[in-house]
């Protein structure tokens, strides 16, 4: 599953509309009176208008043209965030001779620009992608006669960071946090009896989840200190609203993915297997971006050349030659929306 399919049962935006959503993000916590993330949120805007500025207007546009609209700038987040991680991925060292002839040590944190701040902005940045995807409105009537399908040894693997499937998963009593992700979190105590029991299907965030914590634990709770999987635990929180920065365990939207946590890669492979042993593999909603390189790995080396192939998408006629390249599957069956799919499967 890739964005597409978060976006068709919960209009969730895909990752060219995500920078407009933080801007109705900000907008949402400036009401709510949320000063330091609206702070934030302020500062990635500026960022952003100064990387147009720098990068398109003034070398593009000044002296040419009066103005410009509708321009895309800010709709590659990806290639946005990577020029983050490219400034923040090493470090300058040289050793310097002062006029009188007297050695010194100089270093450099970035490799391009001199800002210096971009770790803490790339934190900001992670905030409002947590607060873009964390509140879901669900359209059951596409989510529920999917789910419904989803039958025991299934294996779901998704690129999303979003928790839609899991929580309609839990609701169905077939999915637990505690082991239904496939890795081994820090040990956590209080699960209620009802939900001891093991999870009949597994679910594999390529991209990590926005309930998994730095150190491989998971949050119960949203900033409003309401339950995200309700009954799970046999004490609710008490703890006031949060309002401060938000990180996890997950890998953010840049061609430049960090893959050095090992549970993360536990993942991988697991994703790799269960793609290896299925008999029919399903894809909802993913184009195989480039900047998501790995993927191709996973498509390409995992024997999906004579399996059941479907692929389920709006745009899946433009996507298909893509999919037959890198799987060399020649027979892909073609949905063009979840519906469709499963009205006709």
């Amino acid at each position: 599953m890739g964005a597409g399919f978060s976006n068709a049962v919960s209009g969730l935006p895909v990752m060219k509309e995500l920078t407009k959503a933080f801007w109705q993000v900000l907008e949402q916590e400036k009401n709510k009176g949320h000063n330091n993330r609206t702070f934030w949120g302020n500062r990635i805007r500026h960022y952003f208008e100064f990387l147009e500025n720098d990068f398109f207007v003034r070398p593009c546009i000044s002296g040419k043209y009066e103005n410009y609209e509708e321009c895309n700038f800010q709709e590659n987040l990806e290639a946005l965030i990577s020029f983050i991680d490219l400034n923040v991925s090493g470090e300058i060292t040289a050793s310097v001779i002062d006029k009188d002839g007297n050695r010194g040590s100089y270093s450099k944190p970035t490799l391009f620009w001199n800002f210096t701040d971009l770790e803490e902005l790339r934190t900001c940045i992670q905030t409002y992608i947590y607060l873009a995807f964390i509140q879901t409105t669900i359209k059951k009537e596409i989510l529920n006669p999917f789910i419904q399908r989803i039958s025991q040894n299934d294996k779901l693997i998704t690129f999303n960071y979003d928790l839609i499937v899991e929580k309609a998963l839990y609701e169905r009593d077939i999915w637990k946090p505690k082991d239904g992700y496939g890795i081994a979190f820090k040990e956590f105590h209080g699960i209620a009896d009802f939900h001891k029991s093991k999870s009949e299907v597994h679910i594999y965030k390529l991209h990590g989840s926005l309930n998994w914590e730095k150190d491989v634990g998971l949050q119960f709770f949203y900033d409003n200190n309401e339950p995200i999987f309700p009954g799970y635990l046999l004490e609710d929180s008490k703890s006031p609203q949060y309002q401060g920065k938000k990180t996890g365990l997950w890998i953010m939207p840049s061609f430049i993915k960090q893959f050095l946590i090992p549970e993360l890669l536990d993942i991988w492979q697991n994703a790799f297997s269960a793609i290896k042993e299925a008999e029919e593999i399903i894809v909802i909603g993913y184009s195989l971006p480039k900047e998501d390189s790995a993927a191709c790995l996973l498509f390409g080396t995992t024997n999906i050349a004579d399996k059941r192939l479907i692929l389920v998408d709006p745009n899946a006629d433009n996507l298909l030659e893509k999919y037959r390249t890198v799987t060399h599957n020649r027979n892909i069956k073609t949905f063009k929306s979840i519906e469709n799919f499963l009205n006709n499967s």
